[in-house]
């Protein structure tokens, strides 16, 4: 037969899914907002980037930063020294030349 406690237990499990829902929903648009934020952020400062490089001259605004360093260095690419190559009046160095080829 029917029982109070029955009822009282279907509406307490009702809650407690409805209450499951709402907390999953709020998590989900916290993330989707962080992210949101973050993109935002992110387009910010590479804008910035560009514009700092176009009043430079060293590249048009949107353009993609130039590779550097052991990130942006090739497998084949020379490690990056600090010797002075001796100038030539009117010419190039053979080890500039050397590098190029």
């Amino acid at each position: 037969g029917f029982k109070w406690h029955m009822l009282k237990e279907g509406t307490i499990y009702d809650q407690q899914v409805r209450k499951a829902r709402l907390q999953q929903r709020m998590s989900q648009a916290q993330r989707e907002n962080s992210f949101y934020l973050e993109s935002v952020e992110k387009a910010k400062t590479q804008r910035k980037i560009s514009e700092r490089r176009a009043a430079k001259g060293l590249g048009a605004p949107g353009d993609a930063p130039p590779a550097r360093g052991p990130r942006g260095a090739g497998a084949g690419a020379a490690p990056f020294s600090r010797e002075k190559v001796p100038a030539v009046p009117g010419g190039i160095s053979d080890k500039v030349l050397n590098q190029l080829l």
